[in-house]
């Protein structure tokens, strides 16, 4: 039983220390399919409790990759030029992910801040806005200035667009 235990350690260990910038855009990717699984049953949302149910369960999902991805590659040291050109696709593809999920949120409001959903609604919407603005900080720490500048609008109209649905909740 020992030696088992020693070898699942090890084992553990050297997972964990191939984690590679490589995994860690492939781990954006990931989120960015989470973020579009999102957008399609925002899309398909009619207000079901079902549905609902469905639909939390995948921001949930998404939530939780988000986390995972930021941990992980918060502890990766600062790109390359190099590194930074392979994974910029996937964080632009990532942005313009969101900017699609949140303009159907937007079109779909009627339907999710009806009744209790609406509270849910909400706090998943905050949740997600702040794990967004955690996983752009550590990004950011990690690349070259040049890469973020090159998506610092996308990010800026983004951003402007969930202080507006928040500031439109007060109202």
């Amino acid at each position: 039983m020992r030696v088992l235990g020693l070898i699942t350690l090890f084992l553990i260990t050297v997972y964990a220390g191939t984690y590679t910038v490589d995994h860690g855009f492939s781990d954006v990717q990931t989120l960015t399919d989470h973020v579009r699984d999102v957008n399609s049953k925002l899309d398909r949302f009619n207000g079901g409790l079902l549905q609902g149910l469905d639909l939390v369960n995948t921001i949930h999902k998404a939530h939780n990759h988000a986390s995972t991805t930021r941990r992980s590659i918060k502890a990766l040291g600062n790109f390359t030029a190099d590194d930074s050109d392979r994974g910029f696709p996937h964080v632009q593809d990532l942005i313009q992910m969101m900017a699609v999920t949140f303009e159907t949120s937007q079109a779909k409001r009627e339907v999710t801040h009806k009744g209790a959903f609406s509270y849910i609604a909400q706090g998943m919407a905050l949740s997600m806005y702040q794990e967004k603005n955690r996983l752009e900080e550590v990004l950011r720490s990690k690349a070259p200035d040049e890469y973020y500048q090159k998506c610092a609008s996308d990010l800026e109209k983004l951003d402007n667009a969930w202080q507006e649905y928040f500031q439109d909740l007060g109202d």
